[in-house]
């Protein structure tokens, strides 16, 4: 059998503000073997990887359990491997921080205007042992919401944010 993701759907959150994706509050991710090891005695380890573009994944600072290794925290990029018990336990500590100045939404959670970055995808995939060649992928979109409704211009430069106001300029850094 192949394996399975547990997917909340689509997330908002606030910029600069930590999405967390909890069992609290029903949001939290996860993967499944779907299988037994040869013993049949234990479901087979997974790997899950998760990736965003538009920010940086991490666990609250928790520390790895027994049995999970984890690799990319504070990065875009992280790779969750262990028993499939024992990492989804710690999938309860995953969280999305957007990059500084990263809105994709109004304050209300509507569209910009035509040209705004998109939202961010969070994008998943999951495999075991028996199933290394074609991972079960999944993904859902991180709508960032900007808390003030100040129309700006957001640099390609990663640390420069212009807000736009009549008659007056301002730069961020």
């Amino acid at each position: 059998p192949y394996p399975s993701l547990k997917n909340p759907g689509n997330q908002s959150t606030n910029e600069a503000t930590r999405l967390a994706f909890s069992s609290v509050n029903l949001q939290q991710l996860g993967a499944f073997s779907n299988a037994l090891n040869t013993a049949g005695t234990a479901s087979l380890p997974v790997t899950l990887k998760l990736s965003v573009q538009f920010g940086t994944l991490d666990f609250n600072g928790v520390s790895v359990p027994s049995g999970v290794t984890v690799t990319g925290v504070g990065t875009g990029t992280v790779t969750v491997t262990g028993d499939e018990t024992a990492v989804n336990s710690y999938m309860a500590n995953f969280g999305y921080m957007p990059n500084n100045g990263y809105i994709n939404a109004n304050s209300t959670g509507g569209a910009l205007a035509s040209g705004a970055l998109p939202p961010d995808v969070l994008n998943m995939s999951v495999t075991t042992a028996n199933n290394t060649t074609s991972p079960v992928t999944g993904s859902l979109n991180l709508v960032v919401k900007s808390t003030d409704n100040k129309p700006r211009i957001v640099s390609p430069l990663p640390d420069r944010m212009y807000y736009a106001e009549a008659g007056v300029a301002t730069e961020t850094a």
